[in-house]
């Protein structure tokens, strides 16, 4: 059985960057041993047992440098306990609106993740990190992905998501998964963003962190690259040439980064 762990980040609108939407897979097998180390990690850095562990802000006590290194420590842990990462990306300028964008973001993870469990022969589990939307839509939507599915995509008026087989709420603090997430997540944003506000400055720190992700990103076969299932940008055609140059020249620059990307736009 797989779990996959889901958050968003880059919510607050703002042109030229991109709503992001992603999720972690933690094998049951693997459960006990990840959960271990993080603790271990903890006790290393210090992090006092009921203290909240995040991206943003860092403990306290840790200097810069020491932060980053806790945060390196707890990605190559994922990495070592063979955790995928699925990231779904939508341009502020294209959303409407941010809580309907998160929406499909759910949706896309959803599909993903289920082919995931398909081609491994299981099930899985979806734990999203808790929010309240406007008129908590949330709720009624998670609902119809477990009884109905996926609805109104261009292939199929109905796609099930017979893998899974159950969607919940996390939160951070309940269990060390969100915090993976929330980390793993918030490390690929700020290098994402790097590019998208034209912060050369962060560059460099930005191509150190895309290149650590690489294991947690699952490919088709050897020497075929990152997926869409894997990395995704949504939508499939952009025709506004403005637009879909903030596209292109976002995957080039991770592509440039060590995260070769099946997707393109032609």
């Amino acid at each position: 059985m797989k779990f996959i762990y889901c958050d968003e980040t880059n919510m607050e609108t703002r042109d030229g960057d991109f709503l992001i939407y992603g999720g972690l897979t933690v094998d049951d097998d693997k459960f006990q041993s990840l959960n271990d180390k993080i603790w271990l990690i903890r006790e290393k850095y210090k992090i006092d047992r009921s203290e909240k562990l995040k991206f943003n802000p860092g403990p306290k006590h840790l200097l810069h440098q020491e932060f980053i290194g806790l945060k390196s420590e707890l990605i190559e842990a994922a990495c070592d306990h063979a955790c995928q990462f699925l990231v779904y990306h939508v341009l502020h300028d294209l959303v409407t609106d941010a809580d309907l964008g998160r929406r499909n973001g759910i949706n896309e993870i959803c599909l993903n993740f289920s082919y995931l469990l398909k081609a491994a022969d299981t099930c899985g589990m979806v734990l999203l990190d808790r929010f309240n939307d406007l008129g908590n839509k949330i709720d009624g939507h998670l609902t119809e992905k477990f009884s109905i599915g996926l609805t109104g995509l261009p292939h199929s008026e109905q796609f099930r998501l017979d893998r899974v087989v159950g969607l919940h709420y996390s939160a951070i603090g309940q269990s060390h998964m969100p915090s993976l997430i929330d980390i793993i997540l918030g490390s690929y944003r700020f290098a994402l963003n790097s590019h998208c506000r034209n912060e050369a400055k962060h560059h460099v720190s930005a191509g150190k962190i895309l290149k650590s992700l690489r294991p947690l990103f699952p490919s088709d076969r050897a020497g075929a690259g990152i997926p869409r299932i894997s990395i995704s940008f949504s939508p499939l055609d952009i025709r506004v040439p403005p637009f879909k140059v903030k596209y292109t020249n976002a995957i080039d620059f991770l592509r440039s980064n060590g995260l070769d990307i099946q997707q393109k736009y032609d």
